[in-house]
């Protein structure tokens, strides 16, 4: 459904979702005319999605909506009309998330097949091949530039793997290291050190690294230089989003992390967990900002960050215990 959003009424309902196919509908197909191409309005089948639908996403310039369903399928609409442009098809089970990137150009889902698929906004297709797809769930996935124009994206699985992929070609640059959790597998990770009174990175021989479990929440830092990532073996993790190098994890919550953010600047990282807490974290220090008080009693599972008229960075959550919280990101 479209929403208005100063009115509250709903302007359109995605048409023929009953799933019936003698019942037609009018939709919007791309098409190539004298060598131009346009919008035509053809006489189709039932349309709309027939499972569930666990996502949707404006792509930025705000003309085109998409939604990700769990029949496996990936839907394009007019954000105007509410007219059907496109169905993405590719995925062989339900489509957990999809988002467009920051320019629009591409359109990136989530599977429970184990893959991300990259597609072209403009030609509705496939960007290169689906390669060294994860072998669990994906469960999470953001997008970011990094400070050289490059886009990618980062997903997280159930495989306890997190992957960067280039936006561009649809291909894996990176797998997260060491993520079968064997202590006699090491690897080499990236620290934040002292040396000689100035803050530096050293490479240091170390045992193995990744997540224990499932992956469930990634995201970019405003600069595109980092990444985080939260999971379910209860750690949130800061890797370098332009090598992969794993730079520092974050302990402190007792149980899985559900959702894990950076705050608006960059200085922030806020995470949330079934432990009931909410955690601020210096992401310059590596380091909880403050002592976790006035805690929820109950799981974390809802969180936003913002910033007052004022200048003061919040952070709000909610949680199974039915209360609200707002907390001073600063402190």
């Amino acid at each position: 459904k479209i929403w208005n959003v100063e009115t509250g009424s709903v302007v359109w309902t995605s048409p023929c979702h009953d799933g019936l196919p003698e019942h037609g509908c009018i939709c919007t197909r791309w098409m190539v005319l004298d060598g131009e191409r346009v919008h035509v309005n053809l006489k189709c089948p039932a349309r709309g999605h027939s499972g569930t639908v666990t996502a949707v996403a404006f792509s930025p310039d705000g003309m085109w909506i998409v939604s990700a369903s769990e029949d496996a399928l990936v839907k394009i609409w007019n954000a105007r009309t509410g007219a059907e442009v496109y169905t993405l098809e590719g995925h062989s089970a339900g489509v957990e998330d999809v988002v467009f990137s920051r320019d629009g150009s591409r359109i990136i889902s989530g599977s429970s097949d184990t893959t991300v698929k990259i597609w072209s906004a403009e030609l509705c297709a496939e960007v290169g091949q689906t390669q060294n797809k994860h072998v669990g769930s994906v469960t999470a996935f953001a997008i970011g530039v990094l400070p050289d124009g490059t886009k990618i994206a980062v997903s997280g699985s159930t495989d306890k793997t997190v992957k960067i992929w280039n936006v561009e070609t649809g291909s894996v640059v990176w797998t997260s290291p060491c993520h079968d959790g064997l202590p006699e597998h090491g690897c080499i990770c990236t620290r934040w050190m002292v040396l000689d009174g100035e803050r530096v990175h050293v490479n240091l021989k170390c045992p193995a690294r990744g997540h224990s479990g499932t992956v469930t929440a990634v995201a970019f830092s405003p600069d595109g230089m980092w990444i985080v990532s939260a999971s379910e073996d209860a750690l949130v993790k800061i890797w370098n989003a332009r090598t992969g190098a794993e730079v520092y994890t974050l302990e402190g919550h007792s149980a899985g992390v559900e959702d894990v953010v950076f705050s608006r600047d960059g200085s922030r990282i806020i995470s949330g967990s079934s432990d009931t807490t909410v955690k601020i974290w210096s992401a310059e220090l590596c380091a909880e900002v403050g002592q976790t008080q006035n805690k929820h009693v109950g799981s974390v599972t809802a969180f936003a960050i913002g910033v007052l008229p004022d200048g003061t960075k919040i952070a709000v959550s909610g949680s199974t215990d039915k209360t609200v919280k707002i907390w001073n990101v600063e402190t």
